[in-house]
Order: structure tokens, then C-alpha cells, then sequence
């Protein structure tokens, strides 16, 4: 028999039993946002900027024909263990539970203005395979 103090109204009580929550779903993706030397976690993995390596980025400023890129030092924390891999931006990494991918990088490059490392903030996309 429902007891109506334990169901949210009398209707949810027909059929003798309160109704159950439904489990909300799994994330299967996450977004996250670091400097060099912030962990940063989601699903189970935990990120770590280390040190950028290149940053060939076109300036602002600057036409150019090539878009460049930056390249960047990141240790890597999961139930698989720990490791440090170069991402590179835009082209994903993919581990035995995960895709990384180095999604953004700023502050934008302007000619002749140099970026202090403690400036820098990365955006990383996590995915469950």
C-alpha cells in the first residue's frame, strides 16, 4: 500500500506504490578549462597542463597563409594510471577510455606581443569511447 506522506501527491499513489526516480544519464562528454599547472577532472580523467611547447598561432593582427597551431605538454591522470602526452590544438588523443582534444587556446597572438605562460587558458573535450 502507498503512503501518501512518502509520495509527492495522491495521484502518484495509484497502483500501490510511489514511483521511482528514474537514474539520470551518464555524462559522456565534458568540457574543461585549465592553466599551466591547474588539474582540471572530468569523467574520471584528470588533466594537467605542464608546458607549452610551440606556439605558431597567425597573430591577429597578421594576414597569413597558414593558421598555425600550438602544441602543449599535458599529464594525463586515469584509472588507466598516469602518463604525459604533446597535445597538439584541434587533433585529439585517444586512450584506451577516452578522446582528449586540445579544443581552444587563448589569449589570440597579436605581432610582436609575447604570451607570459600564466596567461595562457586551455580548453580540453573529454568523450567517453
Amino acid at each position: 500500500k502507498c503512503e501518501f506522506a512518502l509520495c509527492p501527491s495522491e495521484a502518484s499513489c495509484e497502483g500501490g506504490a510511489c514511483p521511482t526516480a528514474t537514474p539520470a544519464p551518464t555524462p559522456t562528454a565534458a568540457t574543461l578549462h585549465a592553466a599551466i599547472g591547474q588539474t582540471v577532472s572530468g569523467l574520471d580523467v584528470s588533466l594537467t597542463p605542464l608546458a607549452i611547447i610551440s606556439d605558431s598561432r597567425c597573430p591577429v593582427d597578421v594576414q597569413c597563409i597558414w593558421a598555425g597551431t600550438v602544441t602543449l605538454k599535458v599529464r594525463i591522470q586515469s584509472g588507466l594510471g598516469t602518463s604525459e602526452m604533446t597535445f597538439e590544438l584541434g587533433k585529439p588523443i585517444t586512450t584506451e577510455a577516452e578522446e582528449i582534444t586540445l579544443t581552444e587556446v587563448s589569449p589570440a597572438p597579436y605581432a610582436g606581443v609575447a604570451i607570459p605562460a600564466s596567461a595562457y587558458r586551455f580548453t580540453f573535450e573529454v568523450k567517453k569511447r
